[in-house]
């Protein structure tokens, strides 16, 4: 086949001519299309591994009417067995959907987005029943009882011991997700009140213990039990009242753990721009302000609303391993990113803000990107705008760029040959401390910026936002940038590369750079929806791209092709991802090596030593988003390039609220997948990490050159002792000689 760079896309002969001299020049990547089609239903939204078998799955949705389907599709699907893992079918509109593991159990469950009416929308949880794998109906933010009417109760997130396990858990034998209810619920009730009795409160107050069964396979007993939580052990004074329309939010939720719990929370905005959290407690959602959520308090003003679309993430932004809370607000005409920083007492968690480190978006902005561009340990930020918009339909027309700010932090001790003070720089085992951080204006002058050629746009409008997407296609340690375009005179829909470069530009400041654009022709017409994204598809640690294409028309012929990089040698890679935080080492989670699991915000540092002896820090912090369907993998990626050292420390950052939260490993081997398993949470020294082991792609060269200098040594040393011998000979000779006359 054809490398897909030279391919005929509809390009202005000027364009090729550029693109072959490009090549030519600077060994540019060639593309070509792997055999594989992953075939699905309705539009892409997420991934994760469904059933534990250690390939990931994408959860898809397709809107039929007033009624919705939410399928989960093994990436091996194909079009000659486009056969879901399981579907769910909802009344309403889906937009979105989140896989997270809501209750702890180490399954993957969905948070569904469903669209009420215009900027208005609910949310739908859907847990997974270990027996049966099959999605069950358990929460609706729109089924709520008013709290006004409940008796007040002791809070559910009460935690006195401080050990992060809730106190109306028991903790002394029965499991917290209620696996060993064996019976009814009334049973179960009757039961452990026959054997405990009534607990008592620090007031004396009694109150009776409750028990919620997930995994039960009656929908209606989920929901009993989902009222109980609700009834019994709601907080009247701080829970936020559900007649305030908090059953609805007016933008798509983010998915983070703001209390440092190990629970996955989300937070939601009221149709009067209010910002509220809906706190997990590990068996249910309870809504809060923002100013009263458990184990949590905010330092500093919160100035303007979420708009939607919005890119808020939860990503490490100052250097201590930790996730902060950047918000996207629209302030006096204006879109900020805020960046609250995270920090804890021990006992809470805390978000401070400094004005000074607000960065204002470019206009006519799409979703930012959280990621390490240029390969210095710090979390950078890309985004698309454009110029010149359509205002009727919200497509660009002219003007079309990618800006990027690089995060600027206490430097690097990179020399390894030199004793270095902690005031100068970041040892590497201090890589997990907080740091001063600078990011550059990125408006009205970008400090770095990748401009779409002449004759494209960007592909997005109004109901479809623009993404980029980024992926070390060589592993050389620095992400390239893809972009979503359309031909402007034909229409047709292409995916344009930048290949992430040194920059041979003098008289710049920065670094890297993006070189001129390679074309992969995108196949669908306009009625088609297109996302991109990255994935190792085939577990081998090479990153391919993803190119998803949705029919509008007829949402069951969707298909997703994917490319990757065949003429540049790639280097080795780094592959990691964290197992929940319910437990420790189980056989099924030593088979999610090549997936991992859908956890958002713990962030990795590695070190790197090049060939020249210097040596630099990569960073990831996996799962940062998930408003309007990122395309985020459960793993983060790192490439090592083509040293053949040890990765000599590897840090592990995690959004808890205690004052210990990270853990460093040494001398970890490349080519290999990386589990990490931050149990128990609090207590980062009972942490450990699994090794997977990936043969290189070189290894029958390698065990030729192996086998050739052994044949060599063995030669020499025959050589040696045949000469030896001979030596030896005609010294015994000679001796005889001298012998015999004597």
């Amino acid at each position: 086949m054809a490398p897909i760079w030279n391919r005929e896309v509809g390009l202005p002969r000027k364009l090729v001519v550029t693109a072959l001299v490009t090549l030519a020049v600077v060994h540019a990547y060639e593309l070509k299309v792997t055999p594989h089609k992953f075939a699905y239903k309705g539009h892409i939204t997420d991934f994760g591994d469904y059933d534990s078998d250690g390939s990931m799955d994408a959860l898809t949705y397709e809107v039929k009417g007033n009624k919705s389907n939410v399928y989960i599709f093994p990436l091996s699907s194909t079009l000659e067995e486009r056969k879901p893992l399981t579907m769910i079918e909802v009344d309403g509109r889906v937009v979105g959907a989140i896989g997270a593991d809501l209750n702890k159990d180490n399954a993957l469950d969905v948070m569904v987005v469903l669209e009420e009416s215009a900027g208005k929308y609910h949310l739908m949880a859907f847990y997974q029943n270990l027996e049966t794998r099959e999605l069950e109906k358990c929460w609706s933010s729109k089924e709520y009882v008013d709290p006004s009417s409940v008796e007040e109760k002791e809070s559910v997130f009460r935690d006195d011991d401080n050990d992060g396990e809730y106190d109306h858990i028991n903790k002394e034998g029965e499991d917290k997700d209620g696996d060993d209810n064996n019976g009814t619920d009334d049973e179960k009730d009757n039961d452990d009140g026959d054997k405990e009795g009534e607990k008592k409160d620090d007031n004396g107050d009694t109150d009776t213990d409750k028990n919620s069964d997930r995994d039960s396979t009656d929908e209606n007993k989920s929901e009993s039990i989902q009222e109980e939580h609700v009834s019994e052990n709601q907080s009247s004074d701080k829970r936020v009242g559900r007649d305030g329309g908090y059953g609805f939010t007016s933008i798509y939720p983010l998915a983070l753990d703001i209390n440092g719990d190990g629970n996955v929370d989300f937070l939601c905005q009221t149709e009067d721009k209010k910002l509220f959290v809906w706190a997990n407690n590990g068996g249910a959602l309870y809504p809060f302000l923002i100013k009263d959520i458990p184990f949590c308090q905010f330092v500093g003003e919160i100035e303007g609303y979420i708009p939607s679309p919005h890119s808020s993430a939860f990503v490490d932004m100052d250097g201590d391993c930790r996730a902060d809370l950047v918000l996207m607000l629209q302030h006096d005409d204006k879109r900020y990113l805020q960046i609250w920083q995270a920090d804890t007492d021990g006992t809470k968690m805390t978000f401070t803000r400094d004005p000074k480190n607000d960065i204002e978006l470019p206009p006519n902005h799409s979703q930012v990107s959280f990621l390490d561009i240029n390969g210095d340990g710090t979390t950078d930020i890309a985004v698309p705008y454009c110029i010149v918009v359509n205002t009727s339909d919200g497509t660009c027309t002219s003007g079309n760029n990618v800006a990027i700010t690089l995060n600027k932090q206490k430097p690097f001790c990179a020399n390894i040959w030199k004793r270095h003070d902690s005031s100068e720089c970041r040892k590497a085992t201090e890589l997990c401390t907080r740091s001063y951080f600078k990011l550059e204006p990125l408006w009205p002058v970008p400090p770095l910026n990748a401009s779409l050629p002449s004759g494209f746009n960007f592909l997005g409008n109004k109901e479809t936002p623009i993404t980029v997407a980024f992926g070390d296609l060589n592993n050389n340690g620095f992400p390239d940038l893809m972009v979503l375009a359309k031909n402007a005179e034909t229409s047709q829909a292409v995916v344009v590369v930048y290949r992430n470069a040194e920059s041979k530009d003098l008289s710049s400041i920065h670094s890297r750079t993006f070189e001129e654009p390679l074309y992969i022709e995108i196949e669908g017409g306009e009625n088609f929806v297109h996302r991109v994204s990255t994935v190792d598809l085939f577990e081998d640690g090479i990153t391919e791209i993803a190119v998803f294409s949705s029919d509008n028309s007829s949402e069951s012929n969707s298909v997703a092709r994917f490319y990757k990089e065949v003429t540049l040698s790639t280097g080795l890679f780094m592959k990691t991802m964290v197992k929940g935080v319910l437990e420790a080492e189980t056989q099924s989670s030593m088979k999610a090596f090549s997936a991992g699991y859908n956890v958002n915000g713990p962030t990795f540092k590695i070190t790197v030593i090049d060939i020249y002896g210097t040596k630099s820090p990569r960073c990831s912090t996996i799962r940062a988003q998930s408003a309007h369907s990122p395309l985020l993998t459960p793993y983060a990626m790192f490439g090592l390039g083509r040293t053949n050292n040890y990765v000599e420390e590897f840090h592990l950052g995690m959004p808890s609220r205690s004052s210990n939260y990270s853990n460093m490993w040494i001398s970890i081997i490349p080519n290999c997948s990386v589990m990490a398993i931050p149990f128990r949470l609090f207590f980062p020294n009972e942490w450990t990490v699994k090794l997977s082991l990936s043969p290189s792609k070189d290894i029958f060269k390698i065990l030729i050159t192996m086998l050739t200098c052994l044949v060599c040594l063995g030669m020499i040393i025959v050589g040696f002792d045949l000469k030896e011998r001979r030596e030896d000979s005609e010294q015994e000779k000679g001796f005889r000689q001298k012998f015999i006359i004597n």
